[in-house]
């Protein structure tokens, strides 16, 4: 029979064996300067033996081994023990803590592709355990995100991909994810949305163009706005954005061209007047706001009606 006990460990006696680790990353600054300035508060988890495999407390155990102690406490669980439950033991050690999201998906890679768990299990009572709504959905998006190839998700972790982004970029084959994170990560600041639309039409135009990325980032001219010297990360981000946009969709994006083209020409100010075309060009006709302060305004905008019917009416042979 299993028996857990209170003991001091010796480091040395720890195995280097992270199969139980939960967490992607175990630097922690925070945690680092609160052990060297109160101790060690709570004891890790080890199973018994001669050669103790550490279960909860690796971030604990690893800053430890940085600060040179020699011991700790641990409980120890005794007794034979198949590898799953050792996992279970490890992840529900940690109910009710907050988990980083990429820890999540660590976790739950692991869970399902090196512990086999079964998906229904997981979902209603390992993903409460780790704060998750328990639905189907939202393992998904977990898993396609601890998929991801290591560059991507050391992006994730040093914050310049946003987590809830990142599930879209698994649609990419490995060598295409390591091009993200080296070529197009360092010099951007996408938002979540941003990264989703961006990941969409940059999976269509390899489709369609059958390239790897560094080849299509060189020919489209992506590569020259990541290079450019005095834009800001925020700027490529757009640009970006925008080049992608208009070679996946070069037909709606001419005719969004000629659209504000043409509203300038009617109300080059736009002071009093102001045109714009329906959402994607999905409903008929376009809409035109006036914004009358006086008895001017109002004569400036019907002359304007008035003087430019021809160019107002050539905007519906503009419209998709």
């Amino acid at each position: 029979m299993e028996r857990i006990i209170l003991k001091q460990v010796g480091l040395d006696e720890i195995a280097s064996d992270d199969r139980y680790c939960l967490r992607f990353r175990c630097d922690d600054a925070a945690l680092e300067q609160s052990i060297k300035k109160r101790g060690m508060l709570s004891p890790v988890i080890v199973t018994g033996g001669a050669n103790k495999i550490l279960l909860a407390g690796h971030k604990r155990t690893h800053i430890a081994k940085k600060l040179k102690m020699e011991s700790l406490h641990a409980l120890e669980i005794r007794g034979e023990q198949e590898a799953e439950d050792l996992w279970l033991a490890a992840v529900f050690s940690n109910w009710n803590q907050t988990w980083p999201d990429l820890d999540r998906a660590y976790a739950l890679q692991k869970t399902c592709v090196k512990f086999r768990l079964p998906e229904a299990f997981v979902i209603e009572e390992l993903m409460p355990a780790m704060g998750l709504v328990p639905e189907k959905h939202v393992l998904s998006e977990y898993l396609k995100a601890g998929n991801l190839d290591s560059g991507l998700l050391e992006c994730i972790a040093s914050g310049r991909i946003p987590f809830r982004g990142a599930a879209a970029l698994a649609k990419f084959s490995a060598q295409d994810q390591r091009s993200i994170a080296k070529q197009l990560v360092p010099f951007t600041a996408f938002t979540v949305s941003q990264w989703g639309q961006l990941a969409e039409w940059l999976s269509d135009l390899m489709r369609l163009e059958k390239k790897d990325l560094t080849a299509f980032f060189e020919r489209s001219g992506i590569a020259t706005i990541l290079n450019h010297a005095q834009w800001d990360a925020r700027t490529k981000s757009e640009r970006v954005l925008q080049l992608a946009r208009s070679l996946r969709f070069p037909q709606l994006c001419n005719v969004e061209e000629q659209f504000r083209s043409v509203s300038r020409a009617i109300s080059p100010h736009a002071a009093d007047l102001k045109i714009e075309a329906p959402p994607s060009f999905e409903d008929e006709g376009f809409w035109l706001h006036a914004k009358i302060r006086d008895a001017n305004a109002l004569e400036r905008v019907s002359e304007t009606l008035r003087d430019k019917r021809d160019l107002l009416n050539s905007l519906f042979d503009i419209m998709l």
